[in-house]
């Protein structure tokens, strides 16, 4: 089918109401848009230009990003002179006809303190589709106004439970490729929202398995991974797990062995950037900062 002709934004009812946030945050979410194709057709979009508000500066802000239900879909911008931060989707982000999907602005911080901050999307010329659709809105959509304050933040430590080998062979099925734990460390729980690992060891992931899943206590608990070259993105179903404050979990990583083109292609999951596991804390839906040890997760 073909692009639709009109593209509707509008602030969702879900966006953060205005609070204290931490000033030093990894992952605060500002604002959240709902973006709504036309019934004629899927849109597709590829890039949002925000825009700070309110009385802090602008070297407050480190980066912006948008994401969706935990995981980043835009690159992280910084804000130039005018306020402003062109966050691009590569692949365009795709709307099917006459849906809904809803995107959290979302930013990190540095040392603010004092005033108030925000984000917005000002005019219907900050978004561009593919196919330069009619866009339309009540702008400019601002998210509330966040205060910044002394906070912290309930951090995630994450590493490997066991560092033993398994070897497998073509044609296992749900075996297990790496376990690891996740510990919340502070006064609140945590909820894990998605984790991006990267193969280091020299199989192709596209080509050996299949079927790649997070399970906990024999329960599968992420939806449909999804492969790009070395890495390895599982978003956790039902909007996240959640760790209870001071609580340790243990998580096995499987899936299905389809294909070998070598006898000693070897799968080695590392958590390559600590950005890469979104976890934020409970009831504030702050990042948690995420500790690591050992080197891997298998």
């Amino acid at each position: 089918p073909g692009q639709g002709t009109g593209l509707t934004v509008a602030l969702s009812s879900n966006t953060p109401a205005s609070t204290n946030v931490p000033r030093n945050g990894i992952r605060v979410p500002f604002t959240k848009i709902n973006l709504t194709a036309s019934n004629d057709g899927a849109m597709n979009i590829s890039s949002i230009k925000v825009h700070r508000i309110g009385l802090s500066d602008k070297t407050h802000f480190n980066q912006v990003w948008a994401e969706k239900d935990g995981v980043r879909l835009s690159a992280k911008r910084s804000f130039n002179s005018d306020d402003e931060a062109l966050l691009t989707f590569v692949p365009a982000l795709n709307i099917p006809a006459g849906q809904t999907i809803s995107l959290d602005l979302v930013a990190s911080l540095s040392d603010a303190q004092g005033g108030t901050g925000g984000l917005s999307v000002n005019t219907a010329s900050d978004i561009t589709t593919t196919n330069n659709a009619t866009i339309s809105g009540s702008f400019p959509i601002n998210g509330n106004l966040m205060s910044f304050t002394t906070y912290t933040v309930t951090e995630a430590q994450f590493g490997p439970n066991t560092e033993s080998e398994t070897s497998v062979k073509v044609g296992d099925e749900d075996v297990e490729l790496a376990d690891f734990q996740v510990k919340a460390s502070g006064n609140k729980a945590i909820i894990l929202k998605s984790l991006t690992l990267k193969n280091t060891g020299n199989a192709d992931l596209s080509q050996v398995t299949s079927d790649l899943y997070i399970e906990h206590s024999g329960t599968k608990i992420t939806d449909t991974a999804t492969v790009n070259d070395k890495n390895v993105t599982f978003v956790f179903s039902n909007g996240g797990f959640q760790i209870n404050r001071n609580e340790s979990e243990i998580f096995k990583i499987k899936g299905d062995i389809i294909d070998s083109d070598n006898s000693n292609n070897t799968i080695k999951f590392k958590l390559d950037n600590k950005e890469d596991f979104v976890i934020v804390e409970a009831n504030t839906g702050f990042g948690s900062p995420v500790k690591t040890w050992g080197g891997g997760t298998d």
